[in-house]
C-alpha cells in the first residue's frame, strides 16, 4: 500500500503559479468580428424596437408605489431610530445613577 502523500509533500512550480496560469488566455489571439459603426447602429436600432417600453399610467402607478413604500420605510426607520434612542438614554440614566 503506498503512503498518502499531502500536496504539501509534492514539489510545485512555486507560490504563484495559479497567477500565472490565471493569463493563460492573454497570450491566445482571437478573432471578432469586426462591425462598421453604420451596422452597429443598425443593430441597436432593430434591438431598441424589441423593447416593450411602458405606458405612462405604468409609469405613473409605479412612481407613486416608490412614493408611498419610500414614505413608509422612512416612518418604520424613524419609529425604530426613536425606540432605540430612547433605550440608549434610558440605560445611560441607570448607569449614571450608580455612580
Amino acid at each position: 500500500m503506498r503512503p498518502r502523500t499531502s500536496r504539501a509533500d509534492k514539489p510545485g512550480p512555486g507560490p504563484f503559479s495559479c497567477v500565472s496560469n490565471s493569463f493563460e488566455f492573454l497570450k491566445e489571439k482571437t478573432s471578432v468580428a469586426k462591425t462598421s459603426p453604420t451596422e452597429f447602429l443598425n443593430q441597436v436600432k432593430a434591438e431598441t424596437r424589441k423593447v416593450v417600453w411602458p405606458s405612462s399610467r405604468q409609469t405613473l402607478t409605479t412612481a407613486v408605489m416608490v412614493v408611498i413604500m419610500t414614505g413608509m420605510l422612512g416612518l418604520f426607520f424613524f419609529g425604530i431610530d426613536t425606540l432605540f434612542g430612547w433605550i440608549v438614554r434610558m440605560l445611560l440614566s441607570l448607569a449614571g445613577g450608580q455612580s
